[in-house]
């Protein structure tokens, strides 16, 4: 693999593989009546527009390096937020009006488009600002970022189509082997974890989400 297109490849690969096991775990919120399906509706067109369009096409211009960078960072102030938010209520306050939130769920689905990490990052630690309920919040996200994965893949596939020319078992960007590789045990263990975020207190959610995008984030600066 090119070093220049080696982080693209990466992104690309783990958006794809997180389809089967956001698929699995979207199952298991739903039973629990952990979505909540409003939210969804009002993110859901700058999610498609920023994860199909804008993401893929801003990554054209980055080098893989450049990637990297993004991808750490990003985790590290992610974890830092959620390490250090306090206890919400399990109400929604002063939820933005629909114009914002379509701006939000396009930074969203474009950056998280650029960093491979589904929108539940981002999405999660926007709903958390707002005072969902953590369950509420892992629920909702993980629809959001199912609908984000699907549409970032596709524009994935689509940038990627040229570079995939020269390169075994790649589609676009997404390197097959690897997505066969993560996503075959989803089906086993994605239930498990959304039984687990369902009956685990919510404090503990958020430090062991922080304390996860804390150690990628170093890992990957480092």
């Amino acid at each position: 693999i090119p070093s220049n297109a080696l982080m693209h490849i990466v992104v690309a690969t783990s958006m794809t593989s997180a389809i089967v096991n956001l698929a699995c775990s979207l199952r298991s919120h739903y039973r629990q009546n952990n979505i909540d399906w409003h939210v969804v509706k009002m993110f859901f067109p700058g999610i498609i527009i920023g994860s199909l369009v804008l993401g893929p096409l801003i990554m054209l211009f980055l080098s893989s390096s450049h990637l990297k960078v993004i991808f750490g960072i990003s985790c590290l102030f992610f974890g830092l937020q959620m390490f250090l938010a306090r206890q919400k209520n399990d109400a929604i306050k002063h939820l933005p009006p629909e114009s914002q939130l379509l701006l939000l769920g396009l930074g969203s689905g474009a950056f998280s488009t650029l960093v491979g990490i589904s929108g539940g990052t981002i999405i999660g630690t926007i709903l958390n600002y707002y005072q969902m309920n953590m369950r509420k919040v892992i629920g909702t996200t993980t629809s959001i970022a199912f609908i984000l994965s699907i549409a970032g893949t596709i524009g994935l596939l689509v940038v990627g189509y040229k570079t995939s020319n020269s390169l075994s078992w790649c589609t676009g960007f997404v390197y097959w082997p690897a997505v066969l590789g993560i996503a075959l045990p989803s089906p086993l263990f994605a239930p498990l974890g959304a039984k687990l975020a369902h009956h685990l207190p919510t404090r503990i959610l958020r430090k062991l989400f922080a304390f996860l995008l804390l150690a990628v984030g170093i890992k990957m600066m480092l």
